[in-house]
């Protein structure tokens, strides 16, 4: 039991990363782990998402057809302080809380 304890931070992203924020985005939209994306891989390897030359930040993200629904918390994709591109087309409901600080 305290091996995988210890084992358990090592399957998902680190807090305050790219990875973190759009994991966190990911999840609280409706899409689980198990749908499309291994959350303890590098997150510029997941599906829809474009990361930087040197792959330490994301640039875009494409989640449209995802069937994602909700509020988006500015907390999780608000973060991504170099994101570019945003694709979220085809989705469920989607509810922007606040946008550009209005």
């Amino acid at each position: 039991m305290v091996l995988s304890l210890f084992l358990k931070p090592l399957a998902c992203q680190q807090p305050n990363t790219d990875g973190f924020f759009v994991s966190q985005f990911l999840q609280k939209m409706g899409l689980s782990s198990s749908q499309l994306y291994n959350f303890s891989a590098p997150v510029c390897s997941w599906k829809g998402v474009f990361c930087d030359a040197k792959k330490e930040n994301v640039i875009g993200l494409d989640v449209s057809r995802s069937e994602l629904s909700g509020s988006i918390p500015d907390t999780t994709i608000g973060k991504l302080t170099k994101l570019q591109t945003l694709e979220l087309s085809n989705n469920k409901s989607l509810v922007f809380l606040q946008i550009c600080g209005v």
